[in-house]
């Protein structure tokens, strides 16, 4: 895998909310990007400016097209998902100053996280320029795109992450007896809910996970099992189940729910965010209806998670 930084100008007025969702390469420098594969790991940087755009329609009349103010900050972390190519009928573009480019060289994206937050000053100091460097003629070849260190990388998305907008409101955080009333919640699921929240690392799979909340009250009256949050920021709606047969929906409806309330109240990004299913045991039916509504899955056995009381009832 590789990992990779692309200058984006800001979007053009007459399409102010677009998310330019891809890697742009002018013709003659696309060597730059020879080393771009499908899953690496790409950062977004948004200039506060872009070059105001002639354009001439069919009928010979020429307008003029500028660009809004832009943020001067990474704007989003993404995926690459196809090695650079050229884009098919593209043409060159003329500016107002005088410069043609042709963005011949493209490669999709596809975004993992817009919530955070990483100033210019900042990605400069990761990247070992000069704080006030404006990053104009960025990159390998002066392409916008440039490869980087795993290391810088990793300090990016660390400092994006650690640029996430404070939550809406703050909930009560809630202490969960050891051993609650009869008829209220089964040791299997409290155990399993306990395990969840203590390792979320292991639970997802994957490394900068963490734990933010065990049952998360909304003001809606609905309670999250666990709130976990991972490692590009985006929040997780835990919906733990002891198991889940093919006839029972109510836990992907759940997870589903959490998601989506948890975007607003911990001011994420609308997409920034996944539902995660997890119990002993779920049927292969409910696994492909998750599949099918992006809702994740995970099984822990019973020992795992038994042996992992024990262990701590000992200590």
């Amino acid at each position: 895998m590789n990992y990779w930084v692309t200058t984006h100008w800001p979007p053009r007025e007459d399409n102010p909310n677009m998310v330019a969702e891809g890697i742009w390469v002018p013709d003659g420098r696309e060597e730059a990007g020879k080393d771009l594969r499908k899953g690496d790991l790409v950062a977004i940087y948004q200039s506060l400016t872009g070059r105001t755009e002639k354009i001439t329609r069919t009928d010979g009349i020429e307008y003029r097209v500028r660009n809004i103010r832009g943020k001067g900050s990474v704007i989003a972390l993404c995926e690459a998902q196809e090695p650079l190519h050229t884009l098919k009928d593209s043409s060159p573009s003329h500016y107002t100053n005088g410069t043609t480019i042709w963005w011949r060289w493209y490669s999709s994206l596809r975004v993992i996280s817009k919530s955070g937050f990483l100033s210019r000053q900042k990605l400069n100091e990761i990247l070992g320029y000069s704080p006030n460097n404006p990053l104009r003629g960025f990159g390998d070849k002066k392409s916008g795109l440039k490869k980087i260190p795993k290391e810088q990388f990793l300090e990016i998305r660390k400092a994006f992450r650690a640029g996430l907008p404070s939550p809406t409101r703050k909930p009560a955080r809630v202490k969960i007896p050891h051993d609650p009333p009869s008829g209220i919640e089964s040791k299997e699921h409290l155990l399993l809910k306990e395990y969840v929240a203590a390792h979320p690392k292991e639970v997802l799979n994957e490394d900068g996970a963490i734990h933010k909340f065990t049952e998360y009250p909304f003001c809606t009256g609905d309670r999250a099992d666990v709130v976990l949050e991972d490692a590009y920021g985006r929040v997780i709606g835990v919906e733990v189940e002891v198991s889940v047969d093919k006839q029972d929906l109510a836990g992907v409806l759940q997870a589903i729910k959490y998601r989506y309330m948890l975007e607003v109240e911990q001011k994420r990004v609308m997409g920034d965010s996944r539902a995660l299913l997890v119990a002993y045991e779920v049927s292969q039916d409910v696994k492909r209806l998750c599949r099918e509504y992006n809702v994740e899955v995970a099984e822990v056995t019973k020992d795992v998670v038994f042996n992992w009381a024990n262990n701590r009832r000992n200590k």
